[in-house]
């Protein structure tokens, strides 16, 4: 359980928030493609990673992870696409 919620963490959390902190001092960008980037790094884990994890003997775990990461993943979308509708991050009125 500690391994899946590291993971999780990682991907769903730490992610979008290296991605925030890489394309926010770039003001030339879009805000939409800021938002755009965001909400992909917000998206959960690919569908080929327990076929990685399996390659190496993890395939359990990782199944597990990816399973844990997509039922997380609709909170952290769903906060990512409350803060630019509804608090105005990123997209201009």
């Amino acid at each position: 359980m500690r391994d899946m919620g590291q993971i999780a963490l990682g991907k769903l959390v730490l992610d979008p928030l290296a991605v925030l902190g890489g394309l926010l001092p770039m003001p030339q960008l879009a805000p939409q493609l800021l938002s755009g980037a965001l909400l992909f790094a917000c998206a959960p884990m690919n569908s080929v990673y327990p076929l990685f994890g399996q390659r190496f003997g993890l395939g359990d775990i990782t199944a597990a992870t990816l399973m844990v990461g997509t039922l997380a993943a609709f909170l952290t979308i769903g906060l990512v696409l409350w803060l630019i509708h509804h608090a105005g991050v990123f997209v201009t009125p």
